[in-house]
């Protein structure tokens, strides 16, 4: 019996029924999922936060990440604190020596930037050309994850230059080898060898940047 005591025609709505819960609880599912989605899509880009030295970084022990680093030859130190973390299994997989090319560092800072700046969804968030340092967010094509890759180009002191790039998921624990393919795709593009400690995949050379997972 409705609460007013009525006893017409038409649809008896109290008690409600088991559908109609469902379907008001269907309707806040797809809302919070809305919410999220919204979230993730406008949540702000913080260079305070996201613009990082990748030669000074100590990534998290989970696999949502890549780095490169140059060899001792083209910054000194570089790996001597990561020797022991890059021989964990995942780590492995996700720290790489990166090669060591004849460009001038500005040149090849230059060229770096160039891919990053051609890959779909992507946009500077912090670069400095005369530092040889900047950092690109690149997101997710249907939900609009957001990935960073921060660069910096650094001489070596036999001639020549290499990089250091360090791309991770904002994210999630796991990011399924898209930055890892990432920073493949990168050395691809660019025009450069692949990683020297073991290789890293290297992405997809003929379409607009597309990844693992992406």
């Amino acid at each position: 019996m409705p609460p007013d005591g009525g006893m017409g025609g038409g649809f008896d709505l109290w008690p409600p029924s088991w559908a109609l819960m469902g379907l008001v609880l269907l309707a806040a599912l797809v809302a919070l999922g809305l919410a999220g989605l919204a979230y993730v899509r406008l949540a702000k880009d913080d260079p305070a936060l996201w613009h990082a030295d990748p030669l000074a970084v100590f990534p998290a022990p989970r696999p949502n990440y890549a780095l490169l680093l140059p060899p001792e030859g083209c910054a000194p130190g570089a790996w001597r604190w990561r020797e022991g973390f890059a021989n964990l299994p995942e780590a492995a997989r996700r720290i790489r020596e990166a090669p060591v090319t004849a460009d001038e560092p500005d040149a090849l800072f230059a060229r770096l930037s160039a891919v990053l700046d051609a890959l779909p969804r992507s946009r500077r968030l912090a670069v400095d050309p005369a530092a040889r340092h900047g950092t690109w967010v690149i997101r997710s094509r249907l939900i609009g994850w957001p990935d960073y890759l921060s660069l910096r180009v650094v001489p070596c002191e036999e001639g020549g230059a290499s990089l250091a790039a360090f791309s991770r998921a904002r994210y999630g624990r796991s990011d399924l080898g898209v930055n890892p393919a990432r920073l493949g795709m990168l050395l691809h593009r660019a025009g450069l060898p692949s990683a020297a400690r073991g290789d890293l995949p290297a992405g997809d050379g003929a379409t607009g940047g597309a990844v693992p997972g992406r």
